[in-house]
Formats: structure tokens, C-alpha cells, sequence
């Protein structure tokens, strides 16, 4: 029979359990290390999820782990005006009937946010992966309509130039480090105190001779976790009511805290530029992915307006020539990158760069993927 103490401990137990994972939009890069600093990579899981998000872990056992995350742009930015995008597929597997819509800078009235969600006119048209990435944008979005229209292509250039910088993911990524070194130290701690000291006492002393004690250490070291959190992610911050309603309602979500400071740190960084935080072996797959959704996206569903249509166009033309100019500054063949794989047979006319298939006519699109096969003498597209 299980003691009322123990149920106490296990509800605790499944509660921080519950704050190790995270929901994840498809197409969102995870970077989850351990010891070390040394990053793998981690998508949304198709085993618990659907078709648009799914569940990613964190490690739970000390000390903690630090979960990054990267993201293509929420919206197709273009001339024209403003679409929406499909996250890149990083991962195979069913993906969601996707019809994109767009707006015409002349006809829009205002940007705004909502949480992570990204609205124009009162209408959300994306989801950034932290508040202070949809602020940003949306100040951004501002800025460029404001723009005449000759000057928006440059300013758009500059924009994916910026999130393709090399070297800022791994200075970020240092930099936090260190500046999480105290709060990562106080939540295991914490961690220490309530799946360890605590059932302890509890144990050999009793329930009811320590609790004054055990409830005044808890609070001390929350209390410090919350002082701490508080410096390090900012008060101006997007997010920190949110953030710290959560650590300060529940011990065991305070351990978690150095996972809630952690989703900024590479903000508006496109994901081919947080590779460098990969080992070598690592970066090949995914170097390929993103190149894939640039130059190889998927046909457009039924339904798609004109406008969405010519907006993606000048978008993806845009950040092609953004991943062409940052691949060369790395030394990669965007040519080998895209290479087609070896014909297994003669009579194989075309093939889908996405994932692969091979088919007998030039003009066919992959019912798989709902990608335009590519004829087998263009080995590349560059």
C-alpha cells in the first residue's frame, strides 16, 4: 500500500517529468546538450505529436542539459508584401495540406503580436518559437512596409545576411553558458533537495517534525532561482510575466528554469547558420534539408492565390541567393549539396530531390512529398 507521503512524491515526480518535455513545431531545429557543451540534434517526435508539432525532450537527471532552438522565418518576406510559409522539413513524414495566403504591404493596416503568434490585421498569419523572436519580427515587418518599394529587396537581403552570420551561434551559445552557470547550479540544487534531501528527512524524521525546516530551504532556494532568472532573462524581456508565473507557481517547473531562459538564445539565427554548433558528421543532413526547402519547395495545394504565389517566389529567391553567398563563405558546393543521387536504372528520367524517388517521365511531381521531380541531367540546381 502506498503511503500518502509517496503518492505526494510520485505526483511530484510526474509533474517535473512533465516540465522536461517541450511542444515543438515540425520544422524547428532542436539542440539538446548534455555535458560539455556538445550539441545533437533533436526534432519534434512523430511518435507523440501530429502532423504540425510534436514532443521534445530535455535532459531531466543534473546537470540539466540545455535545450537550443532555430527556426526558419515565420513569414515570406518579399517586395510585394507578406505569405505564409511551411516550416522546413527536417524530418520525414506526413506534413499538413499547406495553402499559402498572403497580404499586400498597401493593404495592411497594422503588425502585431500575440504571445509567439504573429498577426496582421488581427489575423495570425505565423508563430515565431519565443515572444521576443515575434517582436522583433513584427518590428521588423514595420520597418520594411515603411520602406519604399525599390528599397525592400536590400532590405530583406540585409535581413537573411544578418541570420546567416557565422560565428554568432556559437557566441551565443558560450555566452549563455556562462551567464547560466549560477542558475543552473541553484536548480540542481533544488533538484538535489526535493527528489533526494527531501524523501530522506521525510523519511527518517517524519513528515511532521521537518516541514517548517524543509518548507524554509525550499523557499530559499526558490526565492534565489527566481532572483536570479530575473537577472539573467530581463524584465523588458517578451515573455518574463509568462515565465516567471510558471517558475514561481511550481518548485519542481524552477529546475526547469535554465530550459525557459534558453529560448531566446538564438533568436532569429536561421538554421543552416546554428550548424556550426554540430559536429561535422552531423551537419551534412541537415545542410542538405534546408537547401532542399530553398530551392526544391513543394507544389502549392489548390486554392493558392496569385499573390501568395509571386510573394513566395521573390521570397525563396532572395534567401537562395542568401544561402548560396553563406555555404561559399563555408566552403560548401551548394552543386554537391544538391547532387542527385545514382540512377538505378537507365530508363529513369527524373527524380524527386526531396526524397529521392526516381520516375520515368521529366515532368512528374513525387506523390509523396508534392515535390516537381527534377530530369536527371540536372544534377543540381544553383
Amino acid at each position: 500500500m502506498i503511503s500518502d507521503t509517496e503518492q505526494l512524491f510520485l505526483v511530484l515526480l510526474a509533474l517535473y517529468l512533465f516540465d522536461c518535455v517541450r511542444w515543438v513545431e515540425r520544422g524547428v531545429l532542436g539542440l539538446r546538450s548534455y555535458v560539455g557543451g556538445r550539441f545533437r540534434v533533436t526534432v519534434a517526435s512523430r511518435a507523440i505529436g501530429n502532423v504540425r508539432a510534436g514532443l521534445v525532450w530535455n535532459h531531466p537527471l543534473p546537470p540539466l542539459g540545455t535545450l537550443l532552438s532555430a527556426a526558419s522565418w515565420p513569414l515570406g518576406v518579399s517586395p510585394d508584401g507578406v505569405c505564409t510559409l511551411e516550416r522546413c522539413e527536417l524530418d520525414r513524414g506526413a506534413r499538413a495540406v499547406f495553402v499559402p495566403r498572403a497580404r499586400a504591404w498597401q493593404g495592411i493596416r497594422e503588425f502585431a503580436r500575440s504571445g509567439c503568434a504573429i498577426e496582421i490585421d488581427g489575423e495570425e498569419f505565423g508563430r515565431a518559437t519565443s515572444e521576443s523572436e515575434a517582436r522583433r519580427f513584427v518590428d521588423w515587418l514595420a520597418h520594411v512596409q515603411a520602406l519604399p518599394r525599390e528599397q525592400r529587396a536590400a532590405a530583406i537581403d540585409a535581413a537573411l545576411a544578418e541570420s546567416l552570420t557565422p560565428g554568432r551561434a556559437r557566441a551565443r551559445a558560450d555566452e549563455f553558458e556562462t551567464r547560466a552557470r549560477v542558475l543552473r547550479t541553484l536548480c540542481c540544487v533544488l533538484f538535489a533537495f526535493l527528489f533526494v534531501g527531501l524523501p530522506w528527512t521525510v523519511e527518517h524524521f517524519g513528515l511532521e517534525r521537518t516541514w517548517p525546516w524543509l518548507l524554509g530551504v525550499m523557499l530559499v532556494l526558490h526565492g534565489a532561482i527566481l532572483a536570479v532568472f530575473t537577472r539573467l532573462h530581463g524584465r523588458t524581456t517578451p515573455g518574463f510575466a509568462s515565465a516567471m508565473a510558471q517558475l514561481a507557481l511550481s518548485p519542481p517547473q524552477a529546475v526547469r528554469a535554465v530550459d525557459l531562459a534558453s529560448r531566446t538564445v538564438l533568436a532569429g539565427l536561421h538554421p543552416l547558420a546554428v550548424l556550426e554548433l554540430l559536429p561535422e558528421r552531423e551537419r551534412a543532413p541537415l545542410r542538405r534539408a534546408v537547401c532542399v526547402d530553398a530551392f526544391h519547395p513543394r507544389e502549392p495545394a489548390d486554392g493558392s492565390d496569385a499573390l501568395a504565389l509571386r510573394c513566395g517566389a521573390q521570397y525563396r529567391e532572395l534567401l537562395q541567393r542568401a544561402l548560396t553567398t553563406r555555404l561559399a563563405l563555408d566552403g560548401t558546393d551548394l552543386a554537391r549539396v544538391l547532387t542527385a543521387p545514382e540512377l538505378d536504372d537507365p530508363a529513369r528520367r527524373s527524380w524527386c530531390p526531396r526524397c529521392e524517388l526516381q520516375f520515368d517521365i521529366e515532368s512528374a511531381v513525387c506523390g509523396d512529398c508534392s515535390t516537381r521531380a527534377v530530369p536527371r541531367t540536372e544534377r543540381a540546381v544553383v
